[in-house]
């Protein structure tokens, strides 16, 4: 079930800060574009009810300004709400086991055992290839010589950790995707890791 190409992700991987970004300043960018988004979408509607009409009751008037005051809001979204999603986004080491099951050790203090889900990104009526953990409810599966974990954070929200390991670098990347509320956008970034 696990291919060589999947063998070289074991190992203990130090994260190379230069060519790495951090959740933090992927998090500030992403808001800065989604803010500059919403300003730009804001300026190109147009209101042509006459807010001043007697026909609108004083309930409607309060759902608009309430409307208006969401659609108005620039406030930034918190990524990696949970500690433990800070732990696994700030590591500064991996180590990392994949055969039948997958070890992750996240600098020195998050642990994670995770089942394998040999027929992919597929669920079944038994649920026997999501694991339940600290971190919430994972699925890990291989695809195109990445190992793929997708978790439902408790608290809300959703992580995808994707691992390759890079040939011609001799580096593990891996590819992490945030999504903090459900139809939310999703923050991806990168994080390069040199084998100890």
């Amino acid at each position: 079930m696990v291919s060589h190409a999947n063998e070289a992700l074991n190992g203990t991987w130090t994260l190379d800060e230069e060519r790495s970004t951090t959740l933090e300043a992927a998090g500030a960018a992403f808001n800065d574009e989604l803010n500059e988004a919403r300003r730009r979408n804001k300026r190109q509607t147009f209101d042509r009810s006459n807010s001043n009409s007697r026909a609108r009751g004083r309930f409607d008037q309060q759902v608009a300004a309430t409307s208006e005051m969401i659609a108005e809001d620039m406030r930034s979204i918190r990524w990696g709400d949970t500690a433990m999603q800070r732990d696994i986004l700030n590591a500064p080491t991996i180590k990392l086991y994949v055969a039948r099951k997958v070890a992750v050790l996240y600098g020195s203090s998050l642990k994670r055992l995770l089942t394998i889900n040999p027929a992919g990104r597929a669920y079944s009526v038994s649920g026997t290839e999501v694991t339940n953990d600290a971190v919430g409810r994972s699925l890990t599966y291989l695809e195109d010589g990445q190992l793929v974990i997708e978790t439902s954070v408790h608290g809300g929200g959703r992580m995808v950790e994707r691992f390759r390991y890079d040939p011609a670098q001799e580096r593990l990347v891996m590819k992490a995707e945030l999504q903090e509320r459900r139809d939310g956008p999703w923050l991806e970034f990168e994080r390069v890791f040199e084998q100890r």
